[in-house]
């Protein structure tokens, strides 16, 4: 059974020829995981596609012989070769890029939720505004307790007791 051209009708008087698409393709495809060099392909088949329906337009048939050989001359020129394989390239570029930003703002989307969603688990305004308000007090008692622990040393600790409870302590007689 042999392959027929997909876009040869059964009507086209185009004689049988062989596959220059297959040329091309050796021409873009340097291996089987090439992946640029498959992309390259696919926008040769998207020309040929295009200049196909061209011909079908302007005379309701498909191409020539002439034409379609003058298509491939053109398309197997080495600029154009790598014209495709820059647009390949260029294209994958682009959905690489698309793909990346796409993953980035997913993650920083999530990140962002994940950390709102552990900051309140974490601390509460309300409960923060609490323990910020202790610490201040127990900030304050510190430095009080410093504070008179410095002044005892200046006048001694029974004056200090003395001043701060307002009592008099009165030194114990001996006991002889």
């Amino acid at each position: 059974m042999t392959q027929l051209d997909p876009f040869e009708s059964k009507d086209s008087n185009l004689p049988s020829e062989p596959k220059r698409s297959s040329f091309i393709y050796a021409k873009l495809v340097r291996s089987d995981t090439d992946l640029i060099g498959l992309i390259a392909y696919s926008l040769y088949k998207r020309n040929k596609i295009a200049f196909f329906n061209h011909c079908f337009e302007q005379t309701g048939d498909g191409p020539e012989r002439d034409q379609l050989h003058g298509f491939h001359q053109s398309c197997s020129l080495p600029d154009q070769l790598a014209a495709f394989r820059a647009e390949a390239t260029k294209a994958l570029e682009n959905f690489g890029t698309a793909i990346i930003e796409g993953e980035i703002e997913q993650m920083d989307a999530e990140y962002q939720r994940k950390l709102i969603l552990e900051l309140k688990r974490a601390q509460p305004f309300w409960r923060a505004v609490g323990q910020n308000i202790v610490a201040s007090f127990a900030v304050l008692a510190i430095t009080a307790l410093v504070l008179a622990v410095l002044w005892s040393t200046t006048i001694g600790p029974k004056e200090v007791v003395e001043k701060i409870f307002n009592v008099d302590i009165r030194a114990k007689p001996a006991v002889p």
